[in-house]
């Protein structure tokens, strides 16, 4: 028999819903949502715009392992997918698109935990640029993510936010940013929800997902777009909207 960490994960296959080792330590970091060796298009449901995902020449790709064929992880029993190096030359590409398998969380004044953020509350109504500084497009998350962390810093739309209750998102995830982690573009969202199937009936008890998401992608100067994974489809929401009752959360994308 052939050890299982010397498979080498074919270019003709698609690893959707595949684990994600990223940093090498043979442990999840995330679910794989998008493979671009086999790009398409779709939509998570028909009110919230289609996503398309690039194909990728194979030759081009980073190569990859099956460390583990039966890894127990947060989401059950699944595969686990890891780099065959932890170096490439420049002219090779990531291949996946991963998304993380738990929450951002942030931190209220008295030392508590919070998972909900605002987008940028003191921003909305503010950015009258909104549709140059940002994309919906699948591929924007990350630079959508350095964009904004940027303007936040500089308190380009208003002031940062780091009230009682919540925080804006961009002051919580520069850590994670650092490290190669993103908020997922309007996109990015979409795929995931589309790729694994996410529906009312599975988000919370399989995915371990909250209901709401923000993504990175302005949809005017007054809401950003989010992700609703009880009604499977993406929606526009206030910048400001969790300071007005609706909890929305974060969760980070990489690429691997």
């Amino acid at each position: 028999l052939v050890p299982t960490e010397n498979i080498v994960v074919a270019k003709d296959d698609s690893y959707a819903g595949y684990y994600a080792d990223t940093d090498g330590d043979s442990e999840a970091d995330g679910i794989i949502y998008a493979d671009l060796a086999h790009g398409k298009k779709g939509q998570w449901s028909n009110s919230d715009g289609t996503f398309t995902i690039p194909t990728v020449s194979a030759s081009e790709l980073k190569e990859y392992k099956i460390t583990n064929d039966t890894y127990d992880g947060p989401l059950g029993t699944g595969k686990l997918i890891s780099r065959v190096e932890k170096s490439y030359s420049a002219d090779k590409k990531d291949r996946f698109y991963v998304m993380a398998l738990k929450d951002v969380e942030g931190q209220k004044k008295d030392g508590s935990s919070t998972t909900a953020f605002c987008w940028w509350d003191d921003a909305h109504n503010k950015i009258s640029d909104w549709y140059t500084i940002t994309s919906e497009d699948f591929g924007a998350g990350y630079e959508n993510t350095a964009t904004m962390i940027q303007k936040w810093n500089d308190s380009e739309y208003g002031k940062k936010d780091d009230n009682e209750e919540y925080k804006d998102l961009w002051g919580v995830v520069q850590g994670k940013f650092a490290e190669g982690w993103f908020v997922p573009s309007r996109g990015e969202w979409s795929a995931f929800g589309k790729s694994l199937d996410i529906t009312s009936s599975n988000y919370s008890n399989e995915f371990k997902l909250s209901r709401m998401y923000w993504t990175s992608s302005l949809y005017d100067e007054c809401d950003a777009w989010e992700a609703d994974a009880e009604f499977g489809c993406m929606y526009n929401n206030r910048m400001n909207s969790s300071n007005f009752g609706y909890k929305l959360c974060v969760r980070l994308s990489t690429t691997f």
